[in-house]
């Protein structure tokens, strides 16, 4: 029984690791990439609780099923998105291959939810979409993109967390590791997410008239901070 709840209750709370990343990610004004971090958050900690006994009563109120969909589409959906964003692409083209994205990926993982065969496809065509851009921006500057000390200092260390992150559930995750290792696998994929943000462009900052916390009675409801 108490390995049970160890092997849920772990990987639940190292998920909260996704805050890191969400929550720098609202700072640089960008707000669809937090907000998607930080309901993968809230999915892979509602499906780990879920499949905790004794707690499943409280936490599968929306269906072990449907969570254990969401908790996997979220991921490998903040995954493309960290990598589309590294692009020179504008903003609006980013958000577009977002919703393109999301809405080829949400067929493909409810078929199978489950498998290296679900995370390939969104790492290939978004590992070929920065490819095109960065190549078609020093082909045009005939400089290095991005410079070497960022290559150092981030991009080398966010492919390593990253690489740890799927080697880890691929290569050494089982059912008598499974808490400890799956615990690594989201701490890994947080910290490679969060230096992949060090490099991004900041969203444009919003003007009073589209914040949501003002002066007005309607501010009071809506903001949580």
């Amino acid at each position: 029984m108490g390995l049970a709840l160890f092997k849920c209750i772990l990987p639940a709370v190292s998920a909260i690791s996704f805050v890191a990343p969400g929550a720098f990610a609202l700072k640089k004004y960008l707000q669809a990439e937090g907000f998607l971090y930080m309901f993968t958050m809230v999915f892979q900690i509602l499906h780990h609780l879920c499949e905790c006994p004794g707690l499943s009563i409280i936490f599968c109120f929306l269906g072990e099923d449907l969570l254990k969909y969401y908790s996997t589409y979220l991921l490998i959906l903040s995954v493309f998105a960290t990598i589309v964003n590294l692009t020179k692409f504008s903003r609006v083209r980013k958000l577009t291959l977002y919703i393109t994205g999301g809405t080829v990926f949400s067929v493909r993982i409810y078929q199978t939810p489950e498998g290296f065969g679900v995370y390939s496809p969104p790492l290939i065509i978004a590992s070929a979409l920065l490819l095109y851009s960065w190549g078609r921006h020093m082909c045009s500057t005939k400089t290095l993109y991005p410079e070497k000390n960022v290559w150092i200092r981030t991009i080398l260390p966010a492919l390593i967390f990253g690489i740890l992150s799927f080697a880890l559930i691929f290569c050494f995750q089982d059912s008598l590791n499974y808490g400890f290792v799956h615990s690594l696998h989201h701490v890994s994929l947080a910290a490679s997410i969060y230096f992949f943000l060090r490099m991004t462009e900041d969203g444009d900052k919003p003007t009073s008239n589209e914040k949501f916390c003002g002066c007005g009675k309607l501010s009071m409801v809506v903001c949580c901070c």
